[in-house]
């Protein structure tokens, strides 16, 4: 009788569902970091960079994870036996085919399960094969089902019905004669402890990577804030003393930044090469002194320095807004995700530097145009549809031209009408007349109007 082995997958639960989280959890950050350029775009041009390319990249990571959590066994029937053995060859199960008292055969939707019982109703094997689960493993498993019924001439019994915690399956029952005293070989116990131990560890380790991977994030946040203090003419940061610092001339620039009338300081760190007459805060992370511009780095506990921002005019460079900056040649806004938090404004037509100003915290213009600036480092766009002459802020929220009224959508809805990224227009406002009432409350000549937070 040829010897014919069959490749069955085994597929364990918790290791699949730990790595399908952990990798989940990095698609989801993958897909912020890329989508914040998209995000306030009302059409879907942007969608296969935010969703597609997360999810692919998740799948194929999913995939070359799949040792971790989808094993192999060797599966041998001839002889009259049944001999199942790992990948490296070691015995797993050794047994006559008289053993063999059910099979369960469940085949629904993409998914394959084959579960065998000895006659002390102990389950000798189980595979599991699901979407993951390759062809050429599947075919494999529904053959060794065949071969493993046929040989043990094995009945149709019991048909199970399926809910949405199992799949749908048959009972086979074996004919093949036993009596009490046939062999009755099981798995060896400590090969059983061994494969049940690298079971634990594999869970173990993606528990862990998951546990020191949120650990590090919120290390990282808090030990990223810090504030300095002045107390009995010593100032310190983070109750640490700042060596060096003049507790009479010093001020704070920021929560990380500080100076005295000789030195620059960051983190309680002394910084040299800066200017500390001209420093001066920009914003939250930005500073500049007479020879240049610098950020605090986004990941400020492992760094020890400011960083020069390059790329800008230092000489004509100037503040227009809380996150909108301008050189000679460029208008500029803020992108705290990049390495580079300055960005240039790229959307055409380009605004113009000489004459930008900023309209509230979503919009700016220039002389002849209007341009969208959300929040959260989203690139800004042209609005060619509002004139730039006329347009001004009626609340943070709510801005107007000479003939229409929008509002910003990203925490605004207009009752009964349509909500959409970005902003719309108020339809039916009369906007000579339109003014606000309150936060919410606005009115114009015809009527009053409710705009709600989303």
């Amino acid at each position: 009788m040829d010897k014919k082995v069959y490749k069955l997958p085994v597929l364990n639960k918790v290791v699949m569902a730990l790595t399908l989280a952990v990798v989940f959890i990095a698609a989801v950050v993958v897909g912020f970091i890329i989508g914040r350029n998209y995000l306030t775009y009302t059409d879907a041009s942007g969608s296969f960079t935010v969703v597609i390319l997360p999810l692919l990249v998740a799948v194929v990571v999913v995939v070359l994870l799949r040792p971790l959590y989808m094993r192999t066994r060797l599966a041998d029937l001839s002889g009259g036996r049944l001999r199942i053995t790992t990948a490296s060859g070691r015995e797993f199960y050794d047994g006559a085919l008289q053993n063999v008292h059910t099979v369960l055969v469940g085949d629904f939707r993409g998914n394959y399960i084959l579960k065998i019982w000895d006659r002390q109703s102990r389950m000798i094997f189980a595979v599991t094969c699901n979407i993951l689960t390759p062809k050429k493993g599947r075919d494999q498993a529904q053959a060794f089902a065949a071969e493993l019924i046929r040989l043990t001439g094995a009945e149709k019994g019991e048909v199970v019905t399926g809910n949405k915690f199992r799949n749908p399956g048959v009972y086979y029952h074996s004919t093949m004669f036993y009596s009490t005293g046939s062999e009755q070989a099981l798995a060896p116990e400590g090969l059983k402890k061994r494969l049940k131990g690298r079971n634990r560890k594999a869970i173990v380790i993606v528990v862990v990577a998951l546990v020191a991977f949120m650990a590090a994030m919120i290390w990282t946040g808090a030990a990223s804030k810090g504030f300095y203090e002045i107390d009995d003419d010593v100032v310190t940061f983070r109750g640490k003393p700042v060596e060096g610092a003049v507790a009479q001339e010093f001020r704070t620039l920021t929560y990380l930044t500080g100076k005295d009338s000789s030195y620059v300081y960051f983190r309680g760190k002394r910084q040299e090469g800066l200017d500390a007459h001209t420093m001066r805060s920009l914003n939250a992370f930005l500073l500049a002194d007479r020879n240049g511009i610098y950020r605090e780095p986004s990941f400020s506990v492992f760094s020890s320095g400011l960083k020069r921002v390059e790329g800008v005019d230092y000489a004509t460079f100037r503040v227009v807004g809380q996150s909108l900056f301008a050189d000679r040649s460029s208008v500029f806004y803020v992108d705290p995700f990049a390495s580079n938090p300055i960005v240039a404004v790229s959307c055409e037509p380009l605004p113009d530097p000489a004459t930008t100003q900023e309209v509230g915290i979503y919009f700016f213009k220039d002389a002849s145009r209007v341009f969208f600036l959300p929040n959260g480092g989203a690139r800004p766009r042209c609005c060619p549809e509002i004139d730039a002459t006329s347009f001004e802020q009626v609340s943070w929220r709510v801005y107007k031209d000479g003939g229409h009224v929008y509002f910003v959508t990203k925490n605004l809805q207009q009752e009964g009408g349509n909500k959409q990224v970005g902003y719309d227009l108020l339809r039916g406002a009369d906007a000579p007349t339109f003014r606000m009432i309150d936060d919410t409350h606005f009115e114009d000549r015809n009527t009053t109007w409710n705009i709600e937070k989303e």
